[in-house]
Order: structure tokens, then C-alpha cells, then sequence
């Protein structure tokens, strides 16, 4: 289970230039490491001045119970079906009969006010997995069990199908559910050649593409965009595919803008 959207509470330095956060109007956050915002003062000045959310881990009621009231929203449940449409073998749902709707009961409780997500990831490209989602959120809505949004972590990379996304942004918003684009980041090195160099244009135009596409969601569902972490150096694609040559964020390994925020934040200027 992870907490998502708090506020951040780190004093903001006053910056000139245009920023990514103010061309949209929903929270844009990333997920962040403690460790690395005590330790790492460009990390930390980015975390404080670029975004409006954060993202950590936690546990369901102790966790919810003792940030009641300061958390906007929580990832109740993450993961929970494969590829195939089926149930995830695990502790969970091999010990705890219908785990997922007591999940969200038990966050309800914990905390009445929290908006509470189903979070996944691959439902591009994978049919019967969202169907199954879709399915869960009909089930649970009959049942009145609490569920306010759906995450989708959208790890996708510069090959990823633009019909496909498309396809479960629109499923998505169909269920009436607040959407949140939880854990983003674009690969553009899929296929980990050992000899690729660094090129912008298509991870570019699929950020913006992806950001477009969100801002066709009703206003009221568009919960916000976070970022996989911070910036190139600290993206999990390297350490757990070991592929060292990825750069699937907006700010590069010396935490500076890379052309994509520039051009992102530019192209969000212009309405659809």
C-alpha cells in the first residue's frame, strides 16, 4: 500500500523560469527517496520546487490511522492481476478470502475522508488485465465497498502503442473514477543495447502525447501525474533491469532539465 499526493511541506526557492507545474491543473508529483532528500540538495531543491505531490510506501489501517486527515488519497491495493486477467497468487489472496474489497474497507475506516485507488500497471497491451480491473471496480461499486480511483503506473517506453494508451485512458475514465497517472516514466532503451546513445525527439513527443491525452479526461477525474522518481540517475530501470544506458525522466543524471521539460511545459501552454 503507498501513500500518494501528500503535500510537500519543504520551503520552495523562487524560480523565473516557466515550470512544468503550473502549465497543468492537476498535482504533478514524484515519487521520492527520504535518504536522498536529506543527503542530496539538488534532489531535495527539485523535489520542493518542481512538484505539488509526493509518493511513499506504507501498511493499511496503523499506516492510514496515523496520517488520517493529512493524506489526500492512498494506493490501497496495488498489483493484484496478472497479465492474463487472473488473480495474483500471493499471501493475500491465498490466506484472506476477498482480500481486495476488505482492503478497502478497513482504509475506508481507517480514514472516512481519504480518496482510496486500485493501482496496476500493463494495462496497455494487456486486455484481459484491464478487463479484469474494470471488472473489479463494477464489482465493488455494486457491493458499496469504497473505491475512488484507479492508478495506472504507466512504465511505458518509446515503442509503446499510442492506440493502446489511449484505449485504457478512455476505459479508465469510463468508470467515473479519479485517474491517476501514479508511477510515469518513458523508457528509451528497451531493448538495453549496451551501445545506445541518448536521443530525445521520440521520449519527447510521447510525454507530451501522454499529458494531452490526460488532459482529455474530465477535469474532476484527473487526480494528477507522478513521476517515478526524480531524475535519470535515480530511475529503478537501471539497477532492476541492469540497463545502465536509460534515461526515462525529464531531469538528466546532474538533476538539470532535459529537453522534454522544456518542450512539455511549452506544448501544455497550448490548448488542445
Amino acid at each position: 500500500m503507498k501513500l500518494i499526493a501528500l503535500l510537500l511541506g519543504l520551503s520552495t526557492l523562487v524560480n523565473a523560469q516557466s515550470l512544468l507545474k503550473d502549465a497543468v491543473s492537476f498535482r504533478l508529483g514524484a515519487s521520492v527517496n527520504p535518504r536522498m532528500l536529506v543527503e542530496n540538495e539538488a534532489y531535495r531543491n527539485i523535489a520542493s520546487n518542481e512538484f505539488t505531490s509526493l509518493t511513499a510506501e506504507n501498511h493499511i489501517q496503523a499506516v492510514v490511522t496515523r496520517y488520517k486527515g493529512q493524506v489526500s488519497g492512498w494506493d490501497v491495493v496495488n498489483e493484484s492481476f496478472l497479465d492474463d486477467g487472473s488473480l495474483r497468487p500471493s499471501l493475500w489472496a491465498d490466506h484472506i478470502p476477498d482480500y481486495i474489497a476488505k482492503s478497502f474497507q478497513w482504509a475506508h475506516e481507517a480514514d472516512p475522508n481519504a480518496l482510496l485507488f486500485y493501482n496496476d500497471y500493463g494495462q496497455e497491451g494487456h486486455p484481459k488485465k484491464m478487463q479484469a480491473i474494470l471488472d473489479l471496480v463494477a464489482d465493488l461499486k455494486k457491493r458499496k465497498i469504497p473505491i475512488h480511483g484507479l492508478g495506472l503506473q504507466m512504465h511505458i517506453n518509446v515503442d509503446s502503442k499510442r492506440t493502446e494508451i489511449s484505449r485504457v485512458m478512455e476505459q479508465s475514465a469510463q468508470t467515473g473514477l479519479a485517474i491517476h497517472f501514479s508511477e510515469l516514466d518513458i523508457a528509451v532503451n528497451p531493448k538495453n543495447n549496451p551501445e545506445y546513445s541518448y536521443e530525445a525527439s521520440a521520449q519527447n513527443e510521447l510525454f507530451a502525447f501522454v499529458f494531452k491525452e490526460y488532459r482529455v479526461i474530465p477535469a474532476k477525474q484527473q487526480y494528477g501525474i507522478t513521476f517515478w522518481n526524480v531524475s535519470d540517475k535515480d530511475t529503478w530501470l537501471r539497477g532492476y533491469f541492469k540497463r545502465p544506458k536509460e534515461y526515462p525522466l525529464l531531469f538528466d543524471d546532474k538533476y538539470a532539465k532535459k529537453s522534454g521539460y522544456t518542450s512539455l511545459t511549452n506544448a501544455l501552454k497550448t490548448p488542445n
